[in-house]
């Protein structure tokens, strides 16, 4: 239950604190005062999407807030959402200059869908576009179920339903991939086998790269050793030679000190190093040939390599050999796939199976509700003076499963005897609407155990007795429920528990939206002006005290 409403700064609102109880509370107004503002106020809180155009002019931030009696069935929304449960617990939006937007729950931060998600048990707002959303399905199938009590049968429903489309999609996913995959197969079993004979993993290209330089310059290289190897230890004036004597006369002086002895050392170490120079100089020589059968076929592996580096826009080898994994991984995942769709097509085909069960029980369990629904719903229309017209449910079964099952509900309406049923969106005048709604509202809101219902001018079309005996049936919702009713009707208007008027004050070149709870000797008044106009007869006073007397 709304226990109190509080508003800062929005649209034509500077401050409104406003306490509600259960009953029947109606709120009035002239045109224009501001009772769709304080609507969209209210859906704030109900998680309705906002930006800086409902601040009022020249403020940073606007603030709606609204304090809920909330019931301990709904303790397990607060401990799932890691929330405080408070059983006067408070509902804030907050909405700034820079059009961010922020919600709260007992001051703890929220999202939207968490917003909506607990609202939506705390409070139903009629709105006057709510005669457009009765031509929607999904909207008759609410109103069908929340009369039918299928709370928990569609919460099930629709878990299985979620996973039955997420499982669809995995499925089609693996399907698609698999036939890109065939397609491809062929053109991956290309590249693998080009990749594989230029030796792409088998050869390192780095090393086959260096002898293709050594053979290119054999020759050259071959004359380079042997003409060094001359310089170290040839015939004449050699460096070994040289370094011999001068090894030898250093020897005969070594000992005299600790110096020349560490000198001598390390022209001796020289010469052990020429030695093994030399012979490496002689090995390296020796191997050194020139083959020009070789020289080909390095040079025709390179060109192949490079061609393929160029081809895969790959930098080196390394990356030539990760491409090739990656293929062959494609080829072998082939197989995979298929394996895998097969397992995903059996999980799918038992998640149906489940879900033509739910489906038949939720579609039973409304067609068994809708029996009743339809004779309640023309004896209420029979007290609002259409003793003649028809309402009728109509139930069919659609080709393909969606969130709410796989029926397709209809409301179907005649207004007099004799006249064809047709979609009651399409068929019923406003006046009729208006009437139709308020029945489904009175069944449907009881059922589904909404603690709070708003009705934005349901009353819009009607006038006289049938008025009255529309705000006769919101007074006795009122008193199952907090029905709080906008309405233009001053016969709605006297079937009041509570009675507040809006309107609107100019202070300081600016306008202002307010609301107060009227006495019993205002509420004459505001009637009686509804009534007569501006100009207040005693005629409509006294009728606005008839009004007031009924029980």
């Amino acid at each position: 239950m709304l226990k109190r409403l509080f508003v800062s700064n929005y649209a034509l609102i500077e401050n409104l604190d406003v306490s509600l109880e259960k009953g029947f509370t109606v709120i009035t107004g002239e045109t224009g005062s501001g009772k769709s503002i304080l609507l969209g106020a209210l859906g704030l809180i109900t998680g309705e999407r906002a930006d800086t155009s409902v601040l009022l002019p020249g403020r940073h931030k606007c603030v709606v807030e609204g304090t809920f009696l909330v019931d301990l069935g709904l303790k397990e929304f607060f401990t799932g959402n890691d929330l405080d449960y408070q059983e006067e617990s408070i509902i804030r939006r907050e909405i700034s200059e820079n059009g961010k937007s922020r919600a709260f729950i007992n001051d703890t931060p929220v999202n939207l869908q968490q917003l909506k998600e607990l609202s939506s048990s705390l409070v139903d707002i009629h709105s006057q576009f709510e005669s457009i959303t009765i031509g929607k399905p999904h909207y008759r199938i609410e109103v069908l179920d929340a009369y039918a009590g299928n709370k928990s049968q569609t919460e099930n429903y629709r878990k299985l339903y979620n996973k039955y489309t997420r499982e669809r999609k995995k499925l089609e996913e693996l399907k698609a991939e698999e036939a890109q995959s065939r397609s491809d197969e062929d053109y991956l079993k290309f590249q693998l086998n080009e990749l594989e004979e230029a030796g792409i993993g088998a050869h390192d290209f780095s090393s086959m790269e260096e002898s293709f330089r050594l053979q290119s310059n054999a020759g050259e290289i071959k004359t380079v050793l042997e003409e060094v190897g001359n310089l170290l230890s040839g015939e004449h004036h050699s460096a070994f030679a040289a370094i011999t004597e001068a090894w030898q006369r250093l020897k005969k002086i070594s000992g005299h000190s600790s110096s020349l002895t560490e000198i001598y050392d390390r022209l001796n170490s020289v010469m052990i190093e020429m030695k093994d120079i030399h012979t490496e100089l002689s090995l390296q020589s020796d191997k050194t040939e020139v083959s020009e059968e070789t020289l080909v076929e390095l040079s025709a592996k390179l060109d192949k390599f490079n061609s393929l580096l160029l081809k895969h826009r790959v930098r080196n080898e390394t990356e030539l050999k990760l491409l090739k994994e990656t293929w062959e991984e494609k080829l072998q995942s082939i197989g995979t796939l298929e394996e895998e769709i097969k397992r995903v097509e059996k999980e799918v085909a038992e998640i149906t199976r489940q879900l033509a069960e739910e489906a038949e029980k939720l579609s039973k369990a409304r067609k068994k509700a809708a029996q009743n629904f339809e004779k309640k719903i023309n004896a209420l229309l029979a007290t609002l003076a259409m003793p003649h017209a028809q309402f009728s449910v109509d139930i069919h079964p659609l080709d393909a499963y969606n969130m709410f099952g796989q029926d397709d509900v209809v409301f179907l309406f005649a207004a007099n005897k004799g006249t064809p049923l047709q979609p009651l969106h399409k068929t019923a005048s406003g006046g009729e609407l208006s009437r139709v709604l308020l029945c489904i509202k009175a069944l449907s809101s009881k059922s589904a155990l909404i603690p709070t219902l708003i009705f934005d001018e349901i009353d819009s079309g009607v006038s006289g007795d049938i008025a009255g005996k529309m705000g006769k049936i919101m007074q006795q919702m009122g008193g199952d429920m907090q029905l709080i009713c906008i309405s233009h009707l001053p016969q709605v208007a006297g079937m009041g528990n509570r009675h507040f008027k809006v309107y609107k004050e100019t202070e300081k070149n600016t306008t202002i939206t307010r609301i107060a709870e009227l006495t019993n000797e205002e509420r004459v008044e505001e009637i009686a002006k509804m009534l007569s106009g501006e100009k207040i007869t005693e005629a409509a006073v006294e009728h606005a005290k008839s009004l007031l007397s009924q029980e």
